[in-house]
Parts: structure tokens; sequence; C-alpha cells
């Protein structure tokens, strides 16, 4: 968003779109990136191989609401593991954080 900003994009008329694919996914298990020994959810493990997902984020959305976009981006992602969802709270403040630069 901010690339799109120094570009000069007109703010109230740009949608950035974002695509993600995670693959080679079965039978792994959700680990965090930045403690790579925490098992977000040691039980359940993914039951497909590859997943694909689409968010489009107006440019004029603030900071403080980027969560919902990303939740929208890992929900599919996170339902191959058995269902898991991740707490708003926790996404919530992973955003800020990142965003902080404290992570």
């Amino acid at each position: 968003m901010r690339f799109a900003k120094a570009m000069e994009y007109d703010v109230e008329k740009t949608n950035l779109a974002f695509a993600f694919r995670w693959t080679r996914l079965k039978h792994r298990e959700l680990t965090s990136w930045k403690y790579r020994e925490c098992i977000i959810s040691p039980t359940r493990s993914a039951y497909q191989d590859s997943v694909t997902t689409f968010v489009n984020v107006p440019l004029e959305t603030p900071e403080s609401a980027l969560t919902e976009f990303l939740n929208q981006a890992v929900k599919l992602l996170f339902e191959v593991f058995g269902g898991f969802a991740l707490d708003k709270r926790v996404t919530e403040d992973l955003v800020r954080r990142l965003l902080e630069r404290r992570i």
C-alpha cells in the first residue's frame, strides 16, 4: 500500500489485488515462522496439498483496518488444517506489531 501511494496512485479509486498460493501443505502442521518451536495446532495437519486465495484491498484502507483483509487471505489456508481458525485478536496483534516493526 505504501508503495502504491508513493507511486501517486489515486487513493480513492485504486484497489490492490493480492493473490497468495501455498503449496506442499499436505501432512504439514501449522507453526510460527517467528518462533519455529511453537506448533499452533499440534493435532491438525493439512489434508490438501495447495491453497490459493485472493484479496482486494482498497488503497484508501487505513493500516489499522488491514487485519480484516489478512483474515480473508489466510482463512482458507487455515481451514485445510482440520478446520483451524486463528482468533481475530491474534491477527490484530500480529498486524499491529508488524506495522510497528516489533515482530
